[in-house]
């Protein structure tokens, strides 16, 4: 009898699993053909596209293309994506929507095995329809926006942390950086676990790339000199759902020595959390580690805009995990908020600020936590995993 009990318990949780994943699925498929009526659809993969296919023809993926931003990643990301130039326009701007799915599952299986569900539970599935139901979700959709695919990297390089497959972390932080260099902070993830030489490799794969296509620049200083600057300036994000301390400033036309003030204070505080964290024996929480900080640079730099939030959501849910229940109410709040802005969004962007902010005080209470500190100091396995119980850095997951 109780193994027919059991049995049918089983049965009954695939079922629900399956229904789940089955809704959700269906959920990503019908808004892949909502996004495709909006104004703004394929506008980023068109602008990635279009980098592709000049970095061939003419020695420079940063031509301005009328009609949609132009290409603003780094010249590694232009090799990645050269061979888009092979296919044209029409096919390359449904490929990146296909990615962008594919990106929207990898980040909701990733935050379902940081909670501890693993990456096959309905919870996954239920995160995949919230996440691309909400605004940030729809926006960053219909733009194919990189945010995605980066947030689920990130995602999944605090999985394998978690799990010790420092090879993998490795090659995911490098492949990220190559793309978006904001991301760079990750690195740390490596560095809080003494990993040196996965370090010196993931390192090396954002050099490599951009050495690689030095040559087939006609100036190879030209990203350094014209393009970054401009993104550093937040003109290529604007202001208005811009959630950082320079755009709060613009838009409520606060003085500059305020505003300058505030970016230097979240800039110490963010410093002294990383250096916290990373002087722990062991390190202290490994998304505290690579995340929080970069959090801390989206607060102070002036590029930022609400796709960005996306790569703080594995950040959310590893703070939801350890946290306690105070925390817990602060960092689902903080993650909706993140989720809630966009173009248009379902809160004001300076409600975003401050979910960043909520992240980054969380993060900082679970670091200097006294009683997590004790707890922390327990022998730890070559793979990062604590010998006994640990509340902080995640067991690894099979599921």
């Amino acid at each position: 009898m109780a193994n027919a009990d059991d049995t049918a318990r089983r049965l009954r949780g695939r079922w629900v699993t399956w229904a789940a994943w089955a809704a959700a699925v269906a959920v990503l498929l019908v808004q892949a053909v909502r996004v495709r009526s909006f104004w703004y659809y394929g506008t980023d993969i068109e602008a990635t596209w279009d980098g592709a296919r000049n970095l061939w023809q003419h020695g420079d993926p940063y031509i301005p293309v009328a009609g949609h931003s132009p290409f603003v990643y780094p010249p590694s990301a232009a090799l990645l994506f050269s061979p888009a130039a092979l296919v044209e326009n029409r096919l390359f701007v449904l490929c990146g929507l296909a990615l962008t799915m594919v990106a929207a599952l990898a980040l909701a299986t990733s935050l379902s095995s940081l909670l501890g569900a693993g990456w096959r539970s309905p919870l996954a599935a239920a995160l995949l329809a919230v996440t691309v139901v909400s605004s940030v979700g729809t926006e960053t959709l219909g733009y194919s926006n990189l945010s995605w695919s980066i947030a689920a990297l990130a995602g999944w390089t605090l999985v394998a942390a978690q799990r010790g497959r420092w090879v993998l972390v490795a090659v995911m932080v490098g492949l990220a950086v190559a793309i978006k260099p904001m991301v760079v902070t990750l690195g740390l993830v490596l560095l809080a676990r003494r990993r040196f030489r996965e370090l010196v490799l993931a390192a090396a794969i954002p050099l490599v790339l951009n050495l690689a296509t030095i040559p087939l620049l006609r100036d190879p200083a030209d990203f350094v000199t014209r393009v970054l600057p401009r993104v550093l300036s937040g003109s290529t994000t604007g202001v208005g759902s811009n959630p950082s301390i320079w755009a709060v400033g613009q838009r409520h036309g606060l003085e500059a020595s305020l505003v300058w003030g505030l970016r230097g204070l979240v800039l110490a505080a963010t410093a002294l959390l990383v250096v916290a964290a990373l002087l722990r024996r062991p390190p202290g929480d490994l998304a505290t580690v690579g995340l929080a900080s970069a959090a801390g640079l989206m607060l102070v730099v002036q590029v930022n805009q609400p796709s960005y939030g996306l790569v703080l959501l594995p950040l959310a849910a590893v703070l939801f995990r350890v946290g306690t229940a105070p925390v817990r109410v602060a960092v689902a709040s903080a993650a909706g908020a993140l989720l809630a802005c966009g173009t248009p969004g379902w809160v004001p962007t300076d409600v975003t600020t401050l979910g960043v902010v909520v992240l980054l005080a969380a993060a900082a209470f679970v670091t200097f936590d006294v009683r997590a500190v004790a707890r922390d100091h327990q022998p730890v396995h070559e793979s990062g995993a604590a010998a006994g119980p640990v509340s902080r850095d995640i067991a690894p997951q099979t599921g």
